[in-house]
């Protein structure tokens, strides 16, 4: 029963973050850039609840993947371990340090849960340091290997947020 109430609440912060993406873009895609401009955290005039709306707009759809995807494998042990009202408040608090923090460097707005994904697996290292994660892969054929946390982590925050993603052209 534990874990089902864990995985509900994985869910339901998930599904507020999918719901927000589908609003947006599939159920109100006319207004998708007045949604995006009212709601993403503006530094070069923030108000404070940008602060967090921003960290539940992506993007696009990988954007959106790549944090839910880390969101659920390493949010459900973080939320074990620290309960539920604590973990949403250290989720949260990791958006609005994140976009703080981000502020001081650039007036560009910013979309995303990127910052709150990073305080969730810092938080993962920081209880859960020796965990290791089997990781699916699909190429040209499907298979599974097994790393640390701390490696698949890194190349999320290192390689995918800054590298990778950026080059397409349309980060947030």
């Amino acid at each position: 029963i534990r874990a089902l109430a864990q995985s509900h609440q994985m869910a339901e912060m998930i599904g507020i973050n999918v719901a927000a993406f589908v609003a947006m873009n599939y159920l109100f895609p006319s207004y998708r850039d007045q949604i995006m401009s009212r709601f993403q955290l503006n530094c070069s005039a923030p108000k404070s609840y940008e602060f967090i709306t921003y960290a539940f707009l992506h993007a696009d759809f990988w954007h959106l993947l790549g944090n839910m995807v880390f969101l659920y494998i390493f949010g459900n042990s973080l939320n074990d371990k620290l309960g539920h009202l604590e973990y949403l408040l250290f989720y949260l608090a990791g958006a609005i340090v994140s976009g703080a923090a981000y502020c001081l460097f650039t007036w560009h707005p910013m979309v995303g849960a990127s910052g709150a994904i990073a305080a969730v697996t810092t938080g993962f290292l920081v209880l859960f340091p020796l965990s290791r994660v089997l990781v699916l892969y699909v190429l040209f054929f499907i298979g599974t290997f097994e790393t640390s946390s701390l490696v698949l982590i890194g190349i999320k925050m290192i390689l995918w947020d800054n590298i990778i993603f950026p080059s397409f052209g349309n980060a947030g």
